[in-house]
């Protein structure tokens, strides 16, 4: 839930032609996967809403060794953020709020209420700080909290820009969103999504997660260490319709399928949600080219989950994974999964690991900062593994790739160290930054 990873899928030249589904390909690339522990989950694609390719991975309980299967749920995190926004806008058609009302009809309380619209509540640029962007939110994301204290936390953290001068995605947009569907509706918000959302569209296992129950084929999450290790597990008392709910891959097409075809909304409400010119987030939505295609959808992370769905509406495909333990980028399991369905040739990833000694992880740890960077980043060892952590941010580990190299590919972070020069480079998504220790 802390954060929007924009999917860019590569844009290459190759024209294609033929449409050619390599699945014999695509499952030898998800076999590799499984042997050499790269992620564990569910993934998906559908065409014209039928289920045509799905797969599971790893175990949705390590403890128990209990498999997936395609009914298994999974924390889908932001994704929950385009469920809230067609919420939204079922509660406008029904003439119980506005996109244009203000914020201060509401809750007067947050900083320019009078300012906001909840429009600006939608597509990120309301300039409402993102509370879980706080040093303080890792202390207290696995404990329950009301309505009340999240909107004091949100109140303390204050605006960080001018309503609708610009960009800038923040869950407490979507924790307020999940307040006033509730005022608006008169009924709780996992009610209303329920009978306006979820049952009209027939998704047999999405609803509002609880805390995990395993027994009841709902997968745990689990983050890479010495092995995959049982990862926190966020009170869904917090994320609220920013994201807290459970679903499965197919589900998620089938839902992507409906909106972008005018089922759920009608067509040109539907339509209104999509980025407008030159932006990549709309309201609730986000744009994922691939080879001259373009999806709609949305990502979603929480916990060790890291989830993304989306439907290209020409081609009535919809693709959607649900990972709940991951080594890799998602982003290269996705952008192999479309170049299958598309006749594309992709390559079978070699997995190459290096074993770097004590004395190698020791040499880089410490805290690093940079003017140009607002965090810092602490280095530090833990049970024998290289981990980092930035301000206010969750710890993950570092892989070694090469000596004083090392990366989290889930996040396509890449860090270089210089240890004889206290110097690390900090690489991620093309932008390179310098820190000092």
């Amino acid at each position: 839930m802390k954060t929007a990873a924009i999917f860019l899928l590569s844009a290459l030249s190759l024209s294609l032609t033929a449409q050619e589904f390599n699945r014999e390909k695509l499952n030898q690339y998800f076999d590799l996967l499984e042997q050499e522990e790269q992620a564990m989950g569910s993934v998906a694609l559908a065409k014209n809403g039928e289920i045509i390719y799905q797969r599971q991975l790893g175990f949705a309980h390590l403890a128990d060794s209990v498999r997936p299967n395609a009914q298994t749920q999974y924390r889908i995190g932001s994704v929950s953020k385009t469920f809230t926004a067609v919420l939204i806008l079922k509660l406008e058609k029904e003439g119980l709020l506005k996109r244009n009302q203000k914020l201060s009809v509401y809750y007067p309380e947050i900083i320019n209420a009078e300012k906001i619209t909840l429009k600006m509540l939608l597509n990120h640029t309301s300039g409402i700080h993102n509370f879980t962007d706080d040093e303080s939110y890792t202390q207290y994301l696995s404990e329950p909290k009301s309505a009340e204290k999240l909107l004091e936390i949100i109140q303390k953290g204050g605006s960080d820009f001018e309503p609708g001068s610009q960009f800038s995605y923040s869950n407490s947009n979507y924790v307020l969103l999940s307040l006033i569907a509730e005022k608006a509706g008169q009924a709780s918000f996992a009610e209303l999504l329920r009978k306006k959302v979820i049952e009209p569209a027939q998704l047999e296992h999405t609803q509002v997660g609880k805390a995990i129950n395993h027994k009841q084929n709902q997968a745990l999450s689990y983050q890479w260490g010495n092995g995959y290790e049982p990862a926190s597990e966020t009170h869904m008392s917090i994320p609220l319709g920013g994201g807290n709910l459970i679903s499965t891959p197919s589900d998620l097409c089938r839902f992507f399928y409906q909106l972008r075809g005018g089922k759920i909304l009608d067509q040109a409400t539907a339509d209104a949600m999509l980025p407008e010119m030159g932006d990549s987030y709309g309201l609730g939505i986000l744009s994922f080219p691939f080879e001259g295609r373009v999806a709609y959808g949305h990502t979603g992370g929480i916990d060790g989950f890291n989830s993304m769905a989306g439907h290209f509406k020409e081609e009535g495909l919809s693709i959607a994974y649900s990972f709940n333990g991951l080594q890799m980028d998602p982003n290269e399991i996705a952008i192999a999964m479309l170049s299958a369905y598309f006749g594309k040739d992709f390559k079978i990833p070699n997995f190459t690991s290096y074993a770097a000694s004590a004395q190698e992880l020791n040499a880089v740890t410490g805290t690093y900062s940079s003017s140009n960077f607002p965090l810092d980043i602490k280095v530090f060892v833990e049970n024998d593994v290289l981990k980092a952590q930035a301000t206010g941010q969750a710890a993950f580990v570092l892989k070694p790739t090469a000596p004083n190299r090392f990366e989290f590919t889930p996040a396509d972070i890449l860090m270089q160290f210089s240890p004889e020069k206290d110097q690390l480079t900090f690489t991620q998504m093309g932008r390179k930054i310098m820190f000092k220790r």
